[in-house]
């Protein structure tokens, strides 16, 4: 038996097993692009009238299509976060730092 309780449970997948699924990562921005027009094409005539649902969607695809490319590093960086074991203060702060950090570059990136 290993150290770690979750590698012998099967329900999750070992550090060295976490890499980017692109089909899967397309499916889910296709739909949240979808979900997100529809969802701000409703609220946003009240805040912003001048807002087309073309406008919408335009900003929904530069949201998520930034949000591809940074998968990569979220991806690794979960897996470095795997690899850390035992879980210590450390490695929370550091976690939280570098989701900061990808925050902000993709919010920096979109300028929505």
């Amino acid at each position: 038996m290993s150290a770690d309780p979750l590698a012998d449970s099967g329900s999750a997948p070992a550090a060295d097993d976490l890499r980017v699924e692109w089909r899967t990562a397309l499916a889910i921005a296709a739909g949240l692009i979808c979900l997100f027009t529809v969802q701000n094409s409703v609220t946003t005539p009240v805040v912003r009238p001048d807002q087309t649902f073309g406008d919408v969607f335009v900003r929904q695809v530069i949201v998520w299509g930034v949000w591809l490319p940074l998968l990569p590093l979220i991806v690794a960086n979960a897996k470095r976060a795997r690899a850390s074991r035992p879980l210590t203060a450390w490695i929370v702060v550091r976690q939280m730092y570098t989701a900061t950090w990808i925050a902000l570059l993709h919010g920096a990136t979109s300028d929505t």
